[in-house]
């Protein structure tokens, strides 16, 4: 016993001796470096100056880089670009991993403490990032060290530094134009890097001849993009990041977590999220506006770095700008946690099961991993997918039967596995998971030609448009739909006569047109059988609105945005060069960003925050209701918590459609006052009113939604029989 003793001891003083050692693989000396580090700085009594920065760059690499960095060391023998991305995917779903694994131990146990208070989650993730670390290093000390960082970097080292800088230049812009706005009001540096961000993919391809710096201008554009709407904002501004947030902060709150209704039961939002705040010792704010933009702000990168296996360079990377340019990838998805971080496990699914570099057993590793980050990222989305890849996969067995080339695809019994694993995570833990399934997913896919008024597409025939941007925002997604879906079909058709050994003239001759953009789609089966097995989606974004915008195009364009590409250059209007579909990328952009509306036009746009002090001065009320529509004012939020804790609960408090009532930034009391929308001039007498920016700014009550940004409504009265409770100066509460 005191041997095993003292060479356990001794394994452990040479592990960690061996581990900082020059002959250890570099990602291995990398991880426990910064792992030390880390623990210093959270060691430390009293944070130095400047340490708080420190302590959460690198709470960040740790949770988001270094644990999948260690685990592809284990299974890899050399990296690509690709799988630094996949080391940020799998680190994430390690992350998740461990926040509910320790969150569980306490639930079944409480053998810990509380795992999300104080800092017991952050020494946890410590030691099992120190833990795996040292498996790390003794699963691969027979072999070669590597450094694969550096090889990795040493991509970079080739390219031409200046461009570099020129192109890094682009996201920090990106930032400041947002700052300026929310703290000056000043939007020139915000416009301008949306003009910017427009022409690149046009400049590169002329310029780039040898075609080095399209993956680095893709991650530019992204970062800029995705970095400045997400902090367009001093708080949580619309939508369900408000809701998500609020679970994060009740995990905080109570120290542990509770897995209850849809939102509530993800670990990507309640756990995660919390985690991230802990280890970065950040506010939970922060970790909204910038944790969760900067890991989505890499998914247009997977998307290229995938495309670039089946299409020409160009293709791929005009593919990739058409999935950062559709406004709600920047717009929408770094806002919301779930739907964001589902759309990028997505991607980096679809890019491991396709993967022919990697081992097929470690492939069902990954691939069973991310699977499961996704579906405990979004229980709408994960069960979708899993939708969408049962029929890849049958079309895939029908092309193998037909005579087509074995390739690496999801097998049966890993779509087992995505069953059982969808169905016990869901069974177990939500029920009310099963329900959203059941009366969206497939009720309302059984009855899409049925068009609805709350979808995207069916507005956009319904609806008289409000203004140019909106017109090219809706009908630019029914054109991008019809002509991916055209040219999936014309490539699978040929691909199909030729498994059948079908000879005709035009036949080939499409096939030599398509060849030199496309040679990699024209002879994968799998790839094929997955792209239409997603291609299936489309037609639903006639369905719900669940279903529309962001979650369908955010989910297909990531990986099928080359098709449309594709669909303009099949013409040949100009051979060997790209511009045509550069140009309609930069109209694109500038109509449907909020460019041209804050420009030239100054009316109703998609994304009017660009552009909202002139709006709140001057716009007209179009142009107010579609700022408020998507835009929560601070002022909203201190009037919110006023009523939340001063006006006695059992009182009824009326407000308009547009108007902000928002409390999960604050922790409301389990009750609140009783709010009800004003639907006509006499509730204005009727016990409290509270009159919002909205309101004030566009002189108007507004009474109802009719779509678009079309409401009812009737002037603003003033109020001369009743007392003002309340004001912050454009929100008011009587009584």
């Amino acid at each position: 016993m005191a041997t095993t003793q003292v060479t356990r001891t001794e394994l452990f003083r040479n592990a960690v001796i061996s581990a900082i050692a020059p002959n250890t693989h570099q990602s291995i000396r990398f991880s426990g470096f910064l792992t030390i580090l880390y623990a210093v700085s959270v060691f430390l009594p009293e944070p130095l100056p400047g340490t708080t920065a420190i302590q959460a760059a690198l709470g960040f690499v740790l949770l988001t880089f270094v644990p999948g960095l260690l685990i592809l060391r284990i299974i890899r023998d050399r990296f690509r670009p690709i799988d630094m991305l996949y080391a940020v995917a799998l680190s994430l779903a390690f992350s998740m991993f461990v926040a509910w694994l320790a969150n569980a131990v306490y639930m079944q146990f409480q053998i810990i403490p509380k795992p999300f208070n104080g800092t017991t989650l952050v020494w946890i993730y410590v030691g099992v990032i120190s833990v795996l670390t040292a498996s790390a290093w003794y699963l691969t000390r027979d072999q070669t060290p590597v450094d694969e960082i550096y090889c990795v970097f040493s991509y970079i080292c080739e390219y031409n530094t200046k461009i570099i800088l020129l192109l890094l230049t682009l996201p920090v812009f990106g930032v400041s134009g947002a700052l300026f706005i929310n703290r000056v009001g000043e939007n020139t540096i915000a416009l301008s890097v949306l003009a910017a961000c427009a022409v690149l993919p046009l400049l590169v391809l002329q310029f780039d001849r040898k075609r080095r710096y399209l993956g680095l201008s893709i991650l530019a554009i992204s970062f800029a993009l995705v970095l400045q709407r997400a902090l367009l904002a001093t708080h949580l501004a619309f939508g369900d990041g408000m809701a998500e947030y609020s679970i994060a902060q009740n995990v905080l709150s109570t120290g542990y977590w509770i897995p209850t209704g849809t939102k509530g039961a993800m670990v990507r939002i309640g756990p995660m999220q919390a985690a991230y705040k802990l280890v970065m010792d950040i506010p939970l704010l922060w970790v909204f506006k910038i944790a969760h933009p900067v890991v989505f702000a890499f998914t247009p990168v997977i998307g290229y770095l995938l495309s670039t296996r089946y299409f020409s360079k160009e293709v791929a990377f005009l593919g990739s700008a058409l999935y950062v340019f559709l406004p709600e990838t920047y717009r929408l998805l770094p806002r919301n946690t779930r739907t964001g971080a589902a759309i990028f496990f997505t991607a980096v699914l679809v890019a491991v099961i396709l993967d022919s570099d990697i081992k097929k057993r470690h492939r069902k590793f990954l691939a069973l991993t991310f699977f499961w980050a996704l579906i405990t990222s979004h229980y709408g989305v994960g069960p979708l997918v899993l939708l969408l890849i049962i029929p890849a996969y049958v079309c895939y067995r029908v092309l193998r039967y037909l005579g087509g080339e074995s390739q690496p695809m999801a097998e049966f019994t890993g779509l087992t596995l995505y069953v059982v694993l969808t169905f016990g995570w869901y069974a177990y833990i939500t029920r009310d998971t099963f329900d959203f399934v059941g009366s969206v997913l497939i009720g309302r896919a059984l009855n899409f030609l049925t068009p609805t008024t709350n979808t995207a597409a069916t507005n956009a025939i319904s609806f008289e448009m409000p203004s140019l941007s909106f017109k090219v925002f809706f009908y630019s997604h029914l054109i991008i739909a019809a002509l991916t879906c055209l040219t999936i079909g014309i490539i699978a058709l040929i691909y199909l006569l030729r498994l059948l050994s079908v000879e005709h003239r035009a036949i080939t001759q499409f096939e030599n047109v398509i060849q030199e953009d496309a040679p990699g789609a024209l002879r994968n089966g799998a790839y094929l059988s997955v792209v239409l097995g997603l291609a299936v989606l489309f037609p639903l974004s006639f369905g719900p609105n669940v279903l529309s915008s962001a979650r369908t195009f955010g989910l297909l364009m990531v990986i099928l945005g080359p098709f449309a590409i594709l669909a303009v250059r099949l013409p040949k209007f100009s051979r060997s060069q790209f511009v045509p579909a550069s140009v309609l990328l930069i109209v694109l952009m500038l109509l449907s960003s909020g460019f041209i509306a804050a420009t030239v036009t100054h009316d109703a746009s998609r994304a009017p925050n660009f552009d909202r002090d002139r709006i709140m001065q001057s716009g007209d009320p179009i142009e107010q209701f579609a700022l408020y529509r998507v835009y929560t004012p601070e002022s909203g939020l201190f009037a919110s918590s006023f009523i939340a804790e001063y006006i006695p609960d059992e009182s009824t408090v009326y407000k308009s459609k547009l108007g902000t009532y928002q409390t999960e930034l604050t922790v409301p009391d389990e009750t609140d006052p009783n709010i009800q929308s004003i639907e006509n001039p006499d509730d204005l007498n009727e016990g409290y009113t509270y009159i919002a920016q909205a309101d004030t700014t566009s002189g108007t009550i507004t009474t109802g939604f009719n779509g678009f940004v079309y409401y009812d409504f009737f002037d603003l009265p003033q109020f001369i029989s009743k007392n003002k409770v309340y004001t912050n100066g454009p929100a008011k509460v009587y009584k």
